[in-house]
C-alpha cells in the first residue's frame, strides 16, 4: 500500500478571544494596537478579518493591521498575512511575499509556517522548486508536532521518497500523525491494520480508525466502511443499516457510485425504508455523474414505467 504526501496550504486563523462583549472593549484594544502592541494588532487583523466586535468584515484592513503586528515578529501575524498575499485577500497575490513571510513565521519555529513553507518548495510556490529542501522543512514541523508535516514524513519514509526508505520509523510517527486526529493519517493506518501491512493485523482497530476519520470528511474511509458492513467478516458482522449510513454519507460528498448504491437501498428497502422516490433521485445523481450503469437503471425504470397500463 503506496500513499502520497498532501501538499495543501493550510491556514488556521486563531479565534478571537479575551475581548469583552462591548465595543468599546474593542475600542480598548484599538487603542493599544495604535500604541504599538503586536498582541492587539494581531487581534484587530482578527476582528476585521471576522467581522466581529461591531467591526465590519473589512480584509484590506485585517492585512494592513497583521502587517503590522508582522514587522514586530508575531508569528501567527505572519502566517495570516502570508495566507492573504497567497490568495490575494485584502491585498494583490503575490506568492513571492507569501513565501518571504512563512520563511520569517518559520524562524520563529513556527510549526504550521515551517509546514507551509514546506509546501511551497515542493510545488514551487514564490520559490524555486525543490522537493528535498521541502522535505527537510517538514521534518522540522514534524519535530515540532505539526500533524501534517507528520503524515508527509511518514509517507516519504514509507515510500522511500526523498529519503532513505524506513516503513518502521514511518508508522511511527504516521501514529503521532492519527492521534492528533489528522484525516488522512487516520485513514493510511487504518489501511495498514487491516491489511496487515507493517502492523498487526487488527480489522476491528481499521474499522475505529475509519470510523474516526470519515467522521471528519474522509471520502475513501466511507467507502471501505461501507464495502465492509455490506460483506461482512469475522470482526465485523454484515450490516446494511451501517452500509446505508455510510453509502449515504459518501454520496452528499458526490461520489456517483456510492449515489447509485444509495439508489439501490431505497429501491430495495435495504438498511433504510423503502422510498422508490428518493431511489430514483439517487439514480438521477448518479447518472449526472456520468455512472453508465445509473443512466441504463433509469432507461430500465422508464420503460417500465410506460408499460404499465
Amino acid at each position: 500500500m503506496k500513499f502520497a504526501f498532501a501538499a495543501m496550504f493550510v491556514f488556521c486563523a486563531a479565534a478571537v478571544s479575551g475581548f469583552a462583549e462591548l465595543d468599546r472593549a474593542t475600542e480598548l484594544v484599538l487603542k493599544r494596537a495604535k500604541g504599538g502592541d503586536a498582541q492587539s494588532q494581531f487581534y484587530m487583523g482578527m476582528v476585521y478579518a471576522e467581522g466581529s466586535k461591531g467591526a465590519e468584515k473589512d480584509l484590506s484592513k485585517a492585512a494592513a493591521w497583521w502587517g503590522k503586528a508582522a514587522e514586530q515578529n508575531h508569528e501567527m501575524a505572519c502566517n495570516l498575512l502570508a495566507r492573504a498575499y497567497s490568495l490575494g485577500e485584502g491585498v494583490d497575490k503575490d506568492p513571492k511575499k507569501a513565501f518571504e513571510l512563512w520563511q520569517k513565521a518559520a524562524k520563529l519555529n513556527n510549526p504550521q509556517a515551517l509546514y507551509n513553507l514546506g509546501v511551497c518548495y515542493v510545488g514551487g510556490f514564490g520559490v524555486e522548486k525543490d522537493v528535498r529542501k521541502g522535505y527537510l522543512t517538514w521534518l522540522d514541523a514534524a519535530n515540532l508536532g505539526d500533524e501534517k508535516a507528520q503524515y508527509n514524513i511518514a509517507a516519504s519514509l514509507i515510500n522511500g521518497q526523498n529519503t532513505k526508505k524506513d516503513p518502521k520509523k514511518g508508522v511511527e510517527i504516521l501514529m503521532s500523525s492519527a492521534r492528533a486526529e489528522y484525516a488522512p493519517a487516520l485513514e493510511a493506518l487504518a489501511g495498514f491494520y487491516y491489511q496487515g501491512l507493517y502492523v498487526p493485523m487488527d480489522r476491528r482497530k481499521a474499522v475505529e480508525l475509519w470510523t474516526k476519520a470519515a467522521g471528519k470528511g474522509s471520502l475513501v474511509s466511507m467507502q471501505n466502511l461501507a464495502q465492509i458492513y455490506f460483506a461482512g467478516d469475522p470482526d465485523t458482522p454484515r450490516d446494511m443499516a451501517a452500509f446505508a449510513r455510510w453509502t449515504a454519507e459518501a454520496a452528499k460528498l458526490g461520489d456517483a457510485q456510492a449515489r447509485f448504491n444509495l439508489g439501490l437501498c431505497y429501491e430495495k428497502g435495504d438498511g433504510v425504508e423503502r422510498n422508490m422516490q428518493a431511489a430514483l433521485e439517487c439514480y438521477k445523481l448518479a447518472a449526472e455523474g456520468g455512472l453508465a450503469e445509473a443512466k441504463a437503471k433509469l432507461e430500465k425504470l422508464s420503460a417500465s414505467t410506460e408499460q404499465k397500463p
